[in-house]
C-alpha cells in the first residue's frame, strides 16, 4: 500500500506569516520553527496534539538539564539542524505511518482482528460507535475517507484525547492524557519560541536511563490499566490507544476508510501533567482544574498565573511557572508580551460534550505580581457576583411566570426555561473582551490599576443591565409578564 514518512511528507499546517497555511513535515518544521509563525488548524485538539508529539521529539534531541541549556537555545534562536537531521535518519522507519513491523503511533497486528470501525472515529468531534457528540450528526454507516496527512493528524488526536468508556477487544476503554484537564501552552513570536516556552526543564516525571519515545521502544503500544512510565518521553508519546489504519486506494490515490482501535496503555491514577493547572485538595491531592460546558476558559485565569500566593490552593501549570523564573533570572526580557493557549474537552463518560479553546494574554510584566494576581482575583468575583444577581433575578421571574393555581413552578422546568433565554452566555460572552482588555491596561499602564478596575465594574454592571432588560423583554408580552417583572423587581430592590 506503499508509506507515508511523517518525516518529510506535508501533513502538519502552519502558517509562515501569510494568511494561507501550507503542510509540512517533521523535519522542516523543526528545523525551521524560527521562520514559522505556528500551527495552524480549525481543530484545537489537532494542535494541541501536535504539541504533544513536537514536544517529545526536541525533549529527546535536545535534552535540558537545567536554565543554561535552555537559555543556550534560546539565545541560539532556533533549533540545531545537524541534530535533528541525525536523530531522524536513524529512526526514519519508525516515522511511517505503514511500516510493515512498527506503523507509527499504531500496532502492526491489531488484537481487533478484522473488525473496524469507521476513520471517523479518530475525529471525536464526529459521532461515531458509542462516542456521540452533541449537535453533531455523522453516522457509523457514513462513507468517509479521509487522507492520508488527515489520518496522521487525527490518529495523534485519538492517542491524545479520546475519552474511556466502554469495551474494547483488549480492556475497558480509559480516558488519555488530555481527556480531563484544561491544557495551556504558552505561545511566542514564532514556532520555535513557543515550542522553547513549553519545553519544560522540571517536568515533574523521575528520570531513568530507560526512558524514550515510544518509536524507539521495542513494544510501543500494549495493553495495560495502569502504565508506568519511565520518564517524561515516555509520558509525553505514550500510546493510550492500540490503533491501525486501513488504507485503500480510490482512483489511484490512498486514502483511509476504516481503523481499529482497542484500549492500550492506561494512565495510572493522580498522573499530573505539566501543562494542567491543579486544585489542591487535603484529601484527594492534586485535582485537575476541568474544561466546563457552562464556563469560559478566561474565567479561570486568576488560577493559571497565582505563582507566589503561599496560601493558594492551585498549583499553576509549569510552563507558566518556568517563564515566570526565567523572567526572574534575566533570561527573558519582562517586557515580552507571550500568549496562553488555553483548551480542551467537557465529557460525559464516553460522551465529548464539546471543546473549547481560547488565546488568552501574558504580558511577562505582570507574571509572577502578586498585587496584579489579586486584581484579577477581585475582577472575576465582582462579575461572579453580578451573575448570580441576574441568576437569582431571571429565576424569580420565570418562577412567577409559570406557577399556575397556586402551585410553586417545578424547579426543572425553570432551569430549562432559563437556558431557553441564553441570558448567562449572553452575561459573560460580553465580558471576554473587556478582560482581555483589562488585563493588557493593566500591562501598559500599571500605575493606572484602580481606573482600569473601575472601568471593569462599570462594564460587569452594564452588561449585567442588559441581560436584565433582555429577560424582561422576552417575557413581557405574557399575561404573567408584568406581574412577574413587578415581583421580582419588589425583592431585587429589597
Amino acid at each position: 500500500m506503499g508509506t507515508f514518512n511523517l518525516i518529510d511528507q506535508k501533513w502538519i499546517p502552519v502558517l509562515r506569516g501569510g494568511p494561507v497555511p501550507e503542510r509540512i513535515g517533521l523535519l522542516d518544521c523543526i528545523r525551521d520553527a524560527h521562520k514559522i509563525s505556528g500551527i495552524y488548524h480549525d481543530s484545537p485538539l489537532v494542535i494541541m496534539s501536535l504539541f504533544r508529539l513536537l514536544l517529545g521529539i526536541l525533549h529527546r534531541v535536545y535534552p535540558l538539564k537545567d536554565v543554561e541549556s535552555w537559555n543556550n537555545h534560546y539565545k541560539a534562536g532556533l533549533f540545531s539542524p545537524t541534530s535533528i537531521e541525525e536523530y531522524f535518519e536513524k529512526w526514519k522507519d519508525r516515522f511511517d505511518l505503514f511500516d510493515e513491523v512498527f506503523p507509527f503511533y499504531q500496532i502492526a497486528e491489531h488484537p481487533a482482528g478484522e473488525k473496524t470501525t469507521t476513520v471517523n472515529k479518530l475525529t471525536l468531534h464526529r459521532a461515531a460507535g458509542n462516542n456521540a457528540v452533541y449537535n453533531d450528526h455523522s453516522y457509523n454507516e457514513k462513507k468517509d475517507q479521509m487522507e492520508m496527512a488527515d489520518a496522521a493528524l487525527y490518529l495523534l488526536v485519538a492517542q491524545t484525547f479520546s475519552p474511556g468508556g466502554g469495551v474494547s477487544a483488549t480492556i475497558n476503554f480509559q480516558h488519555a492524557p488530555y481527556t480531563s484537564p484544561m491544557l495551556t501552552f504558552l505561545e511566542g513570536n514564532n514556532l520555535f519560541e513557543t515550542l522553547l516556552l513549553n519545553m519544560v526543564i522540571e517536568s515533574g516525571f523521575s528520570a531513568h536511563d530507560q526512558d524514550q519515545p515510544s518509536w524507539e521502544s521495542p513494544n510501543p503500544s500494549r495493553a495495560e490499566t495502569a502504565t508506568q512510565f519511565t520518564g517524561y518521553l515516555d509520558y509525553l508519546t505514550h500510546q493510550s490507544k492500540m490503533i491501525k489504519l486501513t488504507p485503500v486506494v480510490h482512483d489511484g490515490k490512498t486514502v483511509v476508510e476504516k481503523v481499529c482501535i482497542a484500549q492500550g496503555r492506561g494512565l495510572p491514577e493522580n498522573t499530573i501533567d505539566p501543562f494542567a493547572a491543579y486544585r489542591i485538595d487535603e484529601k484527594r491531592g492534586l485535582v485537575p482544574i476541568k474544561i466546563r460546558t457552562e464556563k469560559q476558559l478566561w474565567r479561570d485565569y486568576n488560577t493559571l498565573i497565582r505563582l507566589t500566593d503561599s496560601g493558594s490552593k492551585i498549583r499553576p501549570p509549569l510552563n507558566i511557572i518556568q517563564a515566570a523564573i526565567l523572567k526572574e533570572k534575566g533570561v527573558i526580557p519582562s517586557s515580552g508580551n507571550y500568549t496562553i493557549l488555553c483548551g480542551g474537552i467537557a465529557t460525559d463518560k464516553a460522551k465529548i460534550l464539546l471543546w473549547r479553546f481560547d488565546k488568552l494574554p501574558l504580558p511577562l510584566s505582570l507574571l509572577g505580581e502578586q498585587d496584579f494576581v489579586n486584581l484579577c482575583n477581585s475582577a472575576i468575583e465582582y462579575a461572579e457576583t453580578d451573575s448570580k444577581k441576574l441568576y437569582s433575578y431571571s429565576t424569580a421571574i420565570l418562577k412567577e411566570l409559570i406557577k399556575y393555581e397556586g402551585k410553586e413552578a417545578d424547579k426543572e422546568e425553570v432551569k430549562n426555561l432559563l437556558a431557553s433565554y441564553s441570558v448567562e452566555r449572553y452575561y459573560w460572552g460580553g465580558l471576554e473582551n473587556a478582560f482581555k482588555e483589562f488585563v493588557f491596561g493593566c500591562a501598559e499602564n500599571p500605575e493606572n490599576e484602580d481606573l482600569f478596575y473601575e472601568n471593569w465594574k462599570i462594564t460587569c454592571d452594564r452588561i449585567f443591565s442588559v441581560c436584565k432588560e433582555k429577560i424582561e423583554g422576552s417575557v413581557i408580552g405574557s399575561p404573567r409578564g408584568p406581574k412577574a417583572i413587578a415581583k421580582a423587581n419588589y425583592h431585587y430592590e429589597e
